[in-house]
């Protein structure tokens, strides 16, 4: 049976690039679709988002849409994930930038849960997801093929086992406990979905893509089942089937608008962290884009496009989006 406290609910889960990309609450979608019980699964997430930003998105994010629950997924941006190579020495800068981060993450993530709850929103706390350790370790960039832009600064030694399971320390030992303090001070639950996927990443090497950090889609599956299994669904199959169905139709909609997300969210940033300091209005992030697709070598060219041709209609596909979803 379904938990009582998601029936007929609409859920947004506010994350970053792992949650932008969908397929698993695409996988969701398909498989609530089916059932009697119901509830609905709203993307709100963006790649390279982070709680600092995020705190500053609720009401274009999530003011726009007025969830019932929120699930709130971030961390890897937030920590810089980078700062534990394990080829690189921990000397003082590098620790000094560790505890920085770690720092401001929880204080925007004490900050953006108090927020959510201030607007009678019931909030769930993500905890991160493993990365593989599991990895198969190679001596060039092309571990990061699936990922042109960070083969252009990124050192291949980063991509390794010792690497990744220091990663995986620093969720179990720093920041799992410390997000657990947060929930227990705000009366919110916690998703744990670090024990699970830290689980199925030590059977299998399927579930990431190469970079050892994002969700492959069979990594995909794994992660619909743990939450619909969270939600209290029963007979959740293991694998899914990309269908061309309504609940693809709803996913390929809210790519659109996410991806004309990845690029508004330049309005949001606190002044001291725009990329672009002349960037505060919806007609300045149109020109900054025209400018950047100038440059064909531009990593996020497609991206581009797609949100320029699309720009104008972010309400329209938020609303055929969310009606979408509300007839599953």
């Amino acid at each position: 049976m379904m938990k009582e406290e998601f029936k007929d609910k609409v859920i947004a889960v506010f994350g970053a690039s792992i949650d932008e990309h969908g397929y698993y609450m695409d996988n969701m979608r398909r498989f609530i679709a089916n059932q009697t019980e119901k509830c609905y699964i709203v993307n709100r997430s963006i790649g390279g988002n982070y709680a600092m930003l995020a705190c500053n998105m609720i009401e274009d994010e999530i003011d726009t849409l007025n969830p019932d629950i929120v699930i709130v997924h971030f961390g890897g941006n937030d920590v810089g994930l980078y700062n534990y190579n394990a080829n690189v020495p921990e000397n003082e800068g590098v620790l000094n930038r560790r505890k920085s981060s770690l720092d401001s993450y929880f204080l925007n993530m004490r900050k953006l849960v108090k927020s959510l709850k201030e607007r009678n929103i019931k909030v769930y706390i993500m905890l991160p997801l493993a990365t593989n350790e599991n990895i198969i370790e190679k001596d060039d960039i092309e571990t990061v093929k699936d990922n042109v832009d960070k083969a252009k600064y990124l050192k291949s030694d980063f991509y390794c086992k010792a690497s990744f399971a220091k990663i995986n320390n620093m969720w179990k030992e720093t920041v799992i406990p410390e997000l657990r303090s947060i929930a227990k001070e705000n009366s919110v639950e916690v998703i744990d979905m670090f024990s699970k996927t830290y689980e199925h990443m030590l059977k299998t090497n399927d579930m990431f893509t190469e970079d050892g950090i994002h969700y492959s889609r069979r990594g995909h599956d794994v992660l619909a089942k743990i939450l619909l299994e969270y939600l209290g669904y029963e007979n959740v199959p293991d694998t899914y089937d990309i269908k061309n169905d309504q609940c693809n139709v709803i996913n390929r909609l809210e790519q659109l608008e996410r991806h004309i997300q990845f690029f508004r969210r330049w309005i949001f940033y606190p002044e001291a962290h725009k990329p672009f300091k002349d960037v505060n209005t919806d007609e300045d992030v149109k020109r900054k884009l025209k400018e950047l697709m100038q440059d064909p070598q531009y990593p996020f060219f497609a991206f581009a496009e797609v949100a320029d041709f699309f720009y104008d209609d972010l309400n329209l596909l938020r609303e055929k989006t969310v009606k979408l979803i509300k007839t599953i």
